[in-house]
This record gives structure tokens, C-alpha cells and sequence, in this order.
């Protein structure tokens, strides 16, 4: 037996700007009417200091590529979303290190519920259903209910990591990462892991395994990769003074909690409604 369901390998997705930068996202579908694509706000907007002021502005790169595993029995198929960003315009959280893209609409057809893409999201694979696996309300768990020690997952693109003129994985296939809730951060509201991530895993989703009783266990969506945490080491040469800086991976990682997730989504469809 797998030691998470299925479906929950299919969440992610790979995230490629025209600018040549990528990252990882997935999928939100909010109450079954709107799907969204959630990402961690760095990898679609850049810093830029007005009036002295921190504003966020839209990374340069007209088009976006999603790429994901199409959710059938036994397809191994990966789907191609082109997302036009003079169309379709994401929304960012300016305090958070999230950003979502409203996609889609999930419309009746034939008595059951289909996804219907707005203009500006194409599906070049002519002929084919999208299957799409989304995180929900009832698969998500708050901040103040994640519980620290817990199993966690987290599975992105790190494309950042092996020799690319020598590839040892496949960049257009998600990588799972294993590690702990090693802490809160109460003060910025954001979940520490004790697990690795790099450059490309921006975004990914963090999947929390909780252990009910002896057999049963709860996979919950508790957040997205936003960092990793450095280590700071300095080496000082005590006879000239000079010093040299080494930054590291220390193995720890931030990420930002469902909650800021669902806000910004409830804030964008209130500015929307009002």
C-alpha cells in the first residue's frame, strides 16, 4: 500500500514563466464553483520599492505554462494549460507570500459538473477531459489545528537541483519530500519544517499525515512552500579582521498556512461580488 493516497501525487503542478523561471502550484476549488491555481507569490511577482513603499508588481512574462498529470486510471498523461497574464490577471496577498489565478468556473453540462476555462487558458491538447485534482475545503486543515511532530509531505519541482546538460530526474515530474512540523511561527502566522526545499519548490504543497488511531490516517493540506531558513556562517581571520560569509541550506523551511490561502480567495471574490 502507498503511504498517501493516490490522488495526492496528482496534486501538483509545474509552473513555466516566458521569462524562463519556474515553480510549483496547485489547484484550489472553491465550493465546486471556481477553480484557482495557488502558488506562493514570488514565483508571479517581484519587489519594487515606490515612494518608499514595498509594491508587487507582475513578473515580465506574458504567458504562463501549467503543466499537470491528467487524473484518469492509468494515465500517465500530462496536460498543458497556456495561461495568457494580459487576460487572465493573478492576485496577490501584499503581507503574504501567496498569490492565486482564478482559472476556471465549474459549470452544469449533462448533468454533471465540468470546468469551464475563462478566455486566456487554453488547452492545447485537443479532445482530451480534464481531470483535475483540487484541494477543497474538506481536505484542508487551519493553522491552529496542525499539530507539531506530524508526518509531512511536501511534493513541487525543484528544478534547481542535478545538471541539467546530465539530468538524473525528470523535470516535468513532481518530487516528494518527507519530513516533521517542527514548529510554529506564532508572530508571522507561518509553519516550520524540518525538511529540505529548493529553488523551484516555491509554491509546493505541504500534505500533513495525521495518525487517528492504530490503522487510520487523516491527509490534510496544510500550506504552501514559500523558503528555506539559511545558516548564517561567518569565518573571521582574527589577525586582519577579515571576515568571509557562507550562507546555507540549514534543512528547515517556511510555509505559509491554508488560512492566508482561503483569505485571499475570499477577499478576491468579495472585491469581485461588491
Amino acid at each position: 500500500m502507498r503511504a498517501i493516497p493516490n490522488d495526492n501525487l496528482n496534486y501538483p503542478v509545474l509552473i513555466q514563466l516566458r521569462d524562463g523561471s519556474s515553480g510549483s502550484g496547485f489547484f484550489f476549488n472553491n465550493n465546486n464553483e471556481t477553480l484557482y491555481l495557488v502558488t506562493a507569490r514570488h514565483v508571479l511577482f517581484k519587489p519594487v520599492k515606490q515612494d518608499d513603499e514595498e509594491n508587487w508588481l507582475l513578473r515580465n512574462a506574458q504567458e504562463m505554462k501549467l503543466l499537470f498529470n491528467n487524473n484518469v486510471e492509468g494515465s500517465t498523461e500530462l496536460l498543458e494549460l497556456s495561461v495568457n497574464l494580459e487576460v487572465v490577471t493573478p492576485t496577490c496577498d501584499p503581507e503574504n507570500d501567496v498569490a492565486i489565478v482564478k482559472i476556471a468556473n465549474y459549470v452544469e453540462k449533462d448533468g454533471r459538473r465540468t470546468i469551464s476555462f475563462f478566455d486566456g487558458v487554453t488547452l492545447p491538447t485537443y479532445g482530451v477531459e480534464v481531470h483535475v485534482v483540487s484541494v477543497t475545503n474538506s481536505t484542508v486543515k487551519m493553522y491552529e489545528d496542525v499539530l507539531v511532530s506530524n508526518e509531512v509531505y511536501i511534493s513541487g519541482y525543484p528544478s534547481s537541483l542535478g545538471n541539467p546538460n546530465e539530468p538524473q530526474i525528470n523535470y516535468k515530474t513532481p518530487l516528494l519530500r518527507k519530513g516533521i512540523v517542527a514548529g510554529k511561527n506564532d508572530a508571522q502566522k507561518t509553519l516550520i519544517l524540518d525538511c529540505s526545499v529548493y529553488f523551484g519548490n516555491s509554491g509546493g504543497i505541504v500534505i500533513e499525515v495525521e495518525q487517528i488511531d492504530v490503522t487510520g490516517k487523516k491527509f490534510k493540506i496544510i500550506g504552501l512552500v514559500s523558503e528555506y531558513i539559511p545558516f548564517y556562517d561567518e569565518l573571521r581571520s582574527l589577525r586582519h579582521g577579515h571576515a568571509h560569509l557562507n550562507i546555507e541550506n540549514s534543512g528547515y523551511s517556511v510555509v505559509v498556512p491554508m488560512d492566508t490561502v482561503i483569505e485571499l480567495i475570499n477577499s478576491s471574490e468579495e472585491a469581485i461580488s461588491s
